[in-house]
Parts: C-alpha cells; sequence; structure tokens
C-alpha cells in the first residue's frame, strides 16, 4: 500500500488494527462466566454414615472389605476470594468435628446430587449463612462423596450406591467429580395471563 499518513514518514514501522463490526458485536453478546467453587466437609473421627452403608450393603449380599467414607459436598458458584472462601468454610464446617477443604479430592468415588428441579434445603441455608456474611452468591448446591476404598469395582460401587444409599426418584450419581444441577439446569417457569371468560 502506497499511502502517505500525516506525520509518518514513508520508513516509519506501523502496524494497523482492524476489528470488524460483526466481531465486536459477537464479543458484546458474551455474558461474564460464574466463577464455581466446590467445599469437601469430612468428619475428623470416623463418619457412622458410612458404618451404615457398609452394613446395609452386607444385608444386601455386598461386600464392602474396606470402610467406607463418607463426605458432604457444597457447590457454589460466585466471584469469591480467599478470604470469603475461609469465612464462608467456617460459617459452614464445625473446626472440632469437622475438615473442610476447597481443593478436590485425589480418591475415587461416587457423588449422589438432587435431580433439576429438586428442592435443596440445605444450599437454601449456604446462601443465608452466605448473605449473613456480606458474601454475594449466584448459586449453591449440595452432594454428598462416597469412597469404597481401592478394593471395590466399579460396577460394586454402582451398585451400593443404587441399592443403598442413593435415591432414583430425586437423586442422580457418577463416579468423579460430579457438577450439580445450576439455575440454568432447572426447568423454565411460564408466565400465567388472565383470560376474561364471556
Amino acid at each position: 500500500m502506497n499511502e502517505r499518513r500525516a506525520g509518518l514518514s514513508p520508513s516509519s514501522d506501523v502496524t494497523f488494527c482492524t476489528i470488524a463490526e460483526s466481531t465486536a458485536d459477537a464479543i458484546r453478546r458474551v455474558g461474564p462466566v460464574a466463577d464455581r467453587h466446590r467445599l469437601t466437609i469430612r468428619s475428623i473421627d470416623p463418619d457412622p454414615r458410612g458404618a451404615s452403608i457398609r452394613s446395609a450393603a452386607a444385608h444386601l449380599g455386598l461386600s464392602l472389605p474396606d470402610p467406607v467414607e463418607v463426605a458432604d459436598v457444597i457447590h457454589v458458584s460466585g466471584a469469591l476470594d480467599d478470604d470469603q472462601r475461609t469465612r464462608l468454610a467456617a460459617a459452614i464446617a464445625d473446626p472440632l468435628l469437622q475438615h473442610a477443604s476447597w481443593d478436590p479430592p485425589q480418591a475415587d468415588g461416587i457423588e449422589v446430587t438432587f435431580l433439576p428441579g429438586v428442592t435443596d434445603t440445605s444450599a437454601d441455608a449456604v446462601l443465608h449463612a452466605a448473605l449473613q456474611l456480606g458474601i454475594e452468591l449466584t448459586t449453591a448446591a449440595t452432594a454428598r462423596r462416597i469412597e469404597f476404598g481401592g478394593s471395590v469395582d466399579a460396577d460394586l460401587a454402582d451398585e451400593v450406591v443404587r441399592r443403598v444409599v442413593a435415591n432414583a426418584v430425586i437423586e442422580r450419581w457418577g463416579h468423579g467429580l460430579v457438577e450439580p444441577p445450576h439455575l440454568d439446569d432447572a426447568p423454565g417457569h411460564a408466565d400465567a395471563e388472565l383470560i376474561t371468560i364471556r
């Protein structure tokens, strides 16, 4: 391109960058992405729920050689800094009885969450606690994590969860880290319209 610009010599190194109008529109349409966090809460002493699962499985003829570990999982979304996460965890977990960690678990396990649309009263309590702390959360959801130990294969673990732990009518489960349903997964709500009948 042989074009002279005011104040620029022909030998000047100039880079021109143009953003197409359609690209700029696409960028403006992108909404903010919510930060998701998961808090795993474990009992410091052996959790009695683990012994109950193992006992119920034995009554069904399902042998579990290792102790069963149970943890509560709380999922929240919101732009939280480290101080807010620390204060929220302290409000939810009892430091004398429980250990809370924002790090994802490393052991194998199955996580059980509610199906979309099912009321999660524990999540409502988390939202209320955050509000009292002045921490803004977008959503909250809870889950249970069951760890059977390395000697139990995936099929047996799934059968125990299906027959002993979970309620398939209102819950779903999966191996590993399971994402809970959030508000965008919940059934939509329709506006009612009054129609005069003559």
